[in-house]
């Protein structure tokens, strides 16, 4: 998902979309499902596609003044205000360290009724999985399963645990 050389930003955007666009039908040929990988401080992890909304980069914050330690704020984002939490101050997950400014998103969640979302220090790219190579670990904190691949394991949340 890096730029390439002499790539403007309106052309990369239209290409990821375009990539987004082949990865949703090739998933939808396959019944593969479609996860973006999430780095929050020192770990990472996988959270569906179907769960986000967006992802963008952080615009300005307006305090949520008396409100819990892990809202960080409400952003305005297309006109529409979305609370923007720390995941490691409301689930057992690590806090954000971002050490890389430029690399830090806001995941913005899918919900009918609620517009909320999460600091990330990256994301990283996507991951497709069939359905059977996720194995389920409900019960176990913030996780709907864990994929496995090789030598790479990484843990899927479960959005709904922001939700909850």
């Amino acid at each position: 998902m890096s730029a390439r050389p002499g790539e403007d930003r309106r052309t990369r955007l239209e290409r990821l979309a375009k990539e987004l666009a082949r990865a949703r039908e090739e998933e939808a040929r396959e019944a593969r499902l479609i996860f973006l990988v999430v780095q929050l401080g020192d770990r990472r992890f996988l959270i569906a596609a179907d769960d986000v909304a967006e992802i963008v980069r952080p615009v300005p914050l307006s305090p949520a003044f008396g409100a819990p330690e892990h809202i960080l704020g409400v952003a305005a984002v297309h006109g529409r205000p979305w609370t923007i939490i720390e995941l490691g101050l409301f689930l057992p997950l690590p806090r954000s360290a971002p050490k890389d400014a430029a690399r830090t998103r806001w995941v913005l969640l899918r919900h009918p009724h609620m517009h909320v979302g999460f600091r990330a220090d990256a994301v990283l790219g996507m991951r497709f999985a069939k359905p059977e190579e996720i194995e389920a670990t409900r019960g176990e904190g913030p996780w709907r399963g864990r994929f496995r691949r090789g030598g790479e394991v990484l843990q899927v949340f479960d959005a709904e645990a922001v939700f909850a």
